[in-house]
């Protein structure tokens, strides 16, 4: 009946498929971005945690060990790991830790903040 309608209609779909292949693909970027600046924060966070782990051990070896020896040696253990906590830092300036990301993300909405107050101030 209407040779363009049909045209018409396979236009329109093709577009709106184009535009959700555009958020799919805006969305995975998005994703991985996210996941480069998370993931050293998780593995720090975890080898936090390992490190948290290894002294409670220490504490308990050395209170059930019943050889003097073993104990010293490993009370030695326990103090180097006490007077070196551990830590990755960036530039020994920021620690990378779980709060980084947090940290990043309420930066970043306060710069957004204020910029919009900033558009709205008249000289």
């Amino acid at each position: 009946m209407y040779p363009h309608a049909d045209r018409e209609n396979h236009v329109g779909a093709l577009t709106m498929c184009m535009r959700t292949e555009r958020i799919i693909i805006v969305f995975v970027d998005a994703f991985r971005c996210v996941v480069k600046v998370t993931a050293p924060c998780i593995i720090g966070e975890l080898c936090h945690n390992e490190v948290d782990r290894l002294n409670m051990l220490l504490t308990k070896q050395i209170k059930e060990s019943p050889d003097a020896v073993l104990r010293a040696q490993l009370q030695r253990a326990l103090d180097y790991v006490t007077r070196r906590p551990f830590s990755f830092t960036l530039l020994r300036a920021v620690r990378v830790d779980i709060k980084l990301p947090v940290t990043i993300c309420a930066l970043c909405v306060t710069n957004v903040l204020l910029w919009i107050e900033f558009m709205h101030f008249v000289l």
